[in-house]
């Protein structure tokens, strides 16, 4: 409980602090807030399953075949845009960009006006350089942090102090625990960029024991998409890895 409350305040420190552009205090221009839009509203589900950043999601959209769901959403930003597809035992969000986290909340805010999930399950990344830990271990790696009540136990190791996570993962765990809606985020702890290109299928494995809790969900063997998608990675020389 103690290791949960720290990593939760802070992550709720991060969304006060916007700092300022100059010495006059005046804030930096922002862009236009994601816009959301929903098919339909009100639709209940056992999990809700954020996926944030393009390993998560591209992980999800393989393992679960996310491209035969129907859409019930979008979220738009910056020209991007992310789907929210609903089956009969899950709602997902896939967000392979990244959302800023002054605009993280409000976001989470309008994805449960029109969702009420039984249980939320988070997926996230962050770089290893990033990451702080002391002592060296094979990426990617699983990390893992959870509310009261969550159903699911462990897989992997904890969040450690002082690392946290950011942007719409954090804004996901915290508007669901201010619901009292159990939750939990697995952080995959990936390499930097420039190792990214020596990123195999196999290391997007680090995400399947978070399937003890999707079991409803039908699963197909993912290799084949994410061959594609890192295909595609390796040959776009001016693609940044978020």
């Amino acid at each position: 409980a103690e290791q949960l409350d720290s990593v939760l305040c802070t992550m709720s420190e991060a969304f006060f602090d916007y700092g300022s552009d100059d010495e006059t205090g005046q804030l930096p221009s922002a862009p236009a807030p994601p816009f959301i839009s929903f098919l339909q509203a009100n639709t209940a589900t056992p999990v809700l399953l954020v996926c944030v950043g393009p390993f998560a999601s591209e992980w999800a959209r393989g393992t679960f075949g996310l491209a035969s769901w129907p859409a019930i959403g979008t979220i738009s930003f910056e020209k991007k845009s992310a789907d929210i597809v609903a089956g009969p035992h899950a709602v997902v969000v896939t967000c392979p960009f990244a959302i800023p986290d002054s605009d993280a909340n409000a976001t989470v805010a309008e994805i449960f006006k029109s969702v009420s999930p039984a249980q939320v399950l988070i997926l996230c990344e962050k770089s290893a350089s990033e990451y702080i830990t002391a002592y060296e271990e094979p990426l990617p790696a699983l990390r893992w942090i959870a509310t009261q009540g969550f159903p699911l136990t462990a897989p992997c190791p904890p969040i450690t102090i002082p690392n946290s996570a950011s942007g719409l993962a954090a804004a996901a765990l915290l508007h669901s625990q201010r619901l009292a809606v159990p939750a939990a985020i697995a952080m995959c702890v990936r390499p930097g960029a420039p190792a990214m290109r020596h990123v195999g299928p196999e290391d997007f494995e680090v995400f399947v024991p978070v399937l003890a809790l999707l079991q409803a969900l039908p699963t197909q063997a993912p290799r084949e998409h994410l061959v594609k998608y890192l295909s595609a990675f390796k040959r776009d020389e001016n693609f940044l890895y978020l």
